[in-house]
């Protein structure tokens, strides 16, 4: 048969989604006098629980389902067990219901039936305790004997809950024998109260049904469960009593328990989930192990933890990197626990402790005493005094044996208590953290030895008065490691000045030494041979043959010959690098775009030789050599970077040599995908005195 559902609270019929199903009839918000099976509550906060609470009032024949968003951000299932005036088997379920939601709709109007159906019975057996004409008492007599045969229990209790009567069912459910009666029946149950407020509601005449049933446990029968309802009635001689419908729960509240711990294991799984694919978008994007480590924290709050404090060590020394409150108002004082009250290596701080044993460090309850203790100065306190914490885990990093720091954990006073459950979640994911951070400490040490490495090999610029040369080297970020780019310019025994730009394949400090290895080389060979550049590259191809220095490296290497003009003739080879830029004394720019010869380190068999190139520089031009750093993006093509670097070149041609390349690497530095070398070289204009010191010498 068809059962009636009332929808109520914001969005319940958008998100709840019952009105298309066949076996489900939806009320209006106003029912009017129409019978309700169930009412379907749908609660985003915990005050959509007072609409529970109303609705339930008006229709207390009803089952109950509350519908609460998924991870029930607004606490309404913590809240639920607080709030008075609700029905004791409401159930619960999360977005979107689906079959879930229908099947439980079902079970609730199936036990609603059965409960009207009680209401009745006991409507009548109340009805038969007043004085009746002789012609009722068989139907009394055989209704007492149904009774007494009947699957629930029954008992008659006073106006102060002393036992009168009771029933076979009512006697096994709660362990009655003789000597019981005229005992309290509260005596009997693990929650006296709820049972004394059901009888005091009926018997004050606060309902004029029955009372909200009541859960509890026989004391008398461990494990057992059982559903009291209380309704008024008056014994023939006027007396007042209380009947109580009594219902054996203990199959359906261990179901619920079974289903309220799957829930809870499915909310940790869910949970653990949730948070791990936010970490991943916080390892996949930070650039630094340090940045790493408060990104995490941040998003550690508050699925894990009210409070996150992350501590390393290094050399020795404790560092607190990180401190991340869940509470908006709570983050100054976070922030002034990691900047002020790092843990004091051998104390009895948790995180201390956790990291001199080597273990996971915690506690489900800590209180005031216990913040005052741990405190190391008055401020200390009143900043944990202000947090109210109320648990903590402190789970040690480590990776290969080596410590690198703590991940503490802390709950405020209105969070629920850790548990099991949240210590392995905070052990699982600490190991994951722990080997991305070690992997990314290590590639901070690394990558600041590989830069180090790379800037030694890169002397500085001799003085090639009145020329004016100018270098930048910027290595990539830190997603990227150094590679193999360099500059270099020399001058040769004729006089000559020698300008050199190149690149290694590779990011790595293997690659940064086999950059100081061809540096070294292409000198070495500059020095020992003729100044043409076409015989140092080939000097440099068969070397590199014969002693592998490198997979293969384009190069880009001149000789800047000064003319009687005040000019320029520059003497180039290319071996697959990019063409140089040439800026005009006239403003503009072109592109040195020679057809490239082959590389360094790729054999051909039918490679033509190389070509020496010749380009004359007039007084005033500037000569431009770059690495690949500095034009190529994956989403740019290569022709409209290099037309993009002109125009601007263009743009800055009145700046000085030096603030030129400044604001040329700047620009750029940002999203680069690769190492920046550039190397530039400035003729004065004609007419100055340093050209004509410099004709004369020519």
């Amino acid at each position: 048969m068809d059962h009636t559902v009332l929808l109520v609270g914001p969005g319940a019929r958008e998100a709840v989604g019952l009105d298309e199903h066949p076996a489900l009839r939806v009320l209006p918000e106003d029912p009017g006098t129409d019978h309700v099976d169930v009412v379907v509550v749908r609660a985003v906060t915990a005050r959509d629980l007072a609409l529970l609470q109303r609705v339930h009032a008006a229709h207390r024949d009803a089952g109950a389902v509350l519908v609460v968003p998924a991870g029930d951000p607004g606490g309404v299932r913590r809240s639920l067990v607080y709030t008075p005036g609700v029905p004791t088997d409401v159930e619960v379920t999360e977005e979107p219901g689906g079959q879930e939601l229908t099947s439980r709709v079902h079970a609730c109007a199936v036990r609603a039936a059965r409960r009207r159906a009680h209401r009745v019975l006991l409507t009548e057996l109340a009805a038969q305790t007043v004085e009746r004409p002789p012609a009722a008492r068989p139907v009394s007599e055989a209704l007492t004997a149904v009774l007494d045969r009947a699957p629930l229990g029954v008992a008659l209790v006073d106006r102060d809950g002393t036992l009168v009567s009771w029933n076979a069912r009512a006697a096994m459910l709660l362990g009655l024998r003789g000597p019981d009666a005229r005992a309290p029946v509260t005596d009997l149950v693990d929650d006296p109260e709820a049972l004394r407020s059901a009888i005091a509601e009926v018997e004050d005449g606060g309902n004029d049904g029955f009372s909200p049933a009541a859960l509890v446990a026989p004391l008398r029968s461990p494990g057992a469960w059982v559903e009291v309802n209380a309704a008024a009635t008056t014994l023939a001689d006027g007396t007042r009593v209380v009947l109580l419908l009594l219902v054996d729960v203990t199959s359906r509240r261990a179901a619920e328990e079974a289903r309220d711990a799957l829930q809870d294991r499915l909310r940790v799984v869910r949970r653990s989930q949730e948070f791990l694919l936010r970490a991943s978008d916080v390892l996949a994007t930070s650039t630094t192990w340090t940045e790493t480590l408060a990104r995490l924290a941040t998003v550690a709050v508050p699925t894990l933890g009210d409070l996150c404090l992350i501590d390393v060590v290094e050399n020795g020394r404790w560092q607190r990197i990180a401190a991340s409150h869940a509470d908006p108002g709570q983050r100054e004082a976070a922030e002034e626990l990691r900047l002020r009250y790092a843990p004091v290596p051998g104390s009895d701080h948790p995180a201390a402790m956790a990291l001199r044993e080597r273990r996971t460090q915690w506690s489900p309850h800590i209180d005031a005493a216990w913040l005052r203790a741990a405190a190391r100065d008055e401020r200390h306190a009143a900043l944990l005094e202000t947090m109210r914490l109320s648990g903590y885990i402190a789970v040690p990093l480590e990776v290969d044996g080596e410590p690198l720091g703590v991940v503490t954990l802390a709950r405020g006073a209105r969070g629920r208590r850790f548990t099991h459950d949240d210590v392995v979640l905070a052990e699982e994911l600490a190991g994951r953290v722990a080997v991305v951070v070690g992997k990314a400490r290590r590639y901070d040490r690394e990558h600041e030895i590989a830069v180090a490495l790379q800037r030694s090999m890169l002397t500085a610029l001799p003085d090639l008065s009145p020329w004016e040369v100018a270098a930048r080297y910027v290595p990539a970020g830190a997603d990227t490691q150094v590679g193999g780019d360099w500059y270099d310019t020399f001058v040769l025994p004729g006089a000559d000045p020698v300008l050199v730009i190149g690149d290694v394949v590779g990011h790595d400090v293997t690659a940064a030494a086999a950059m100081g290895q061809v540096r070294s080389a292409m000198r070495a060979l500059a020095w020992g041979r003729s100044d043409r550049p076409t015989e140092v590259l080939d000097a440099l191809d068969a070397l590199n043959a014969a002693v592998r220095v490198t997979d293969f490296a384009t190069v880009v290497y001149g000789v800047v010959e000064p003319d009687d003009r005040g000019g320029a003739v520059l003497r180039w080879a290319t071996a697959g690098h990019l063409p140089p830029i040439v800026l005009g004394p006239d403003g503009r720019c072109r592109l040195l775009d020679a057809r490239p010869d082959l590389v360094i380190g790729v054999p051909h068999p039918h490679a033509r030789p190389r070509t020496e190139h010749r380009t004359a520089l007039a007084a005033g031009s500037t000569l431009l050599l770059y690495t690949d750093g500095l034009v190529e993006r994956r989403a740019v093509p290569l022709n409209v970077s290099l037309a993009s670097l002109q125009e601007q070149v263009t743009r800055l041609r009145d700046l000085p040599l030096e603030e030129l390349c400044d604001a040329v690497v700047a620009s750029r530095a940002h999203d680069q995908e690769d190492d920046i070398a550039l190397l530039a070289l400035r003729l004065p204009r004609a007419g100055t005195d340093a050209l004509e010191g410099l004709a004369g010498t020519a």
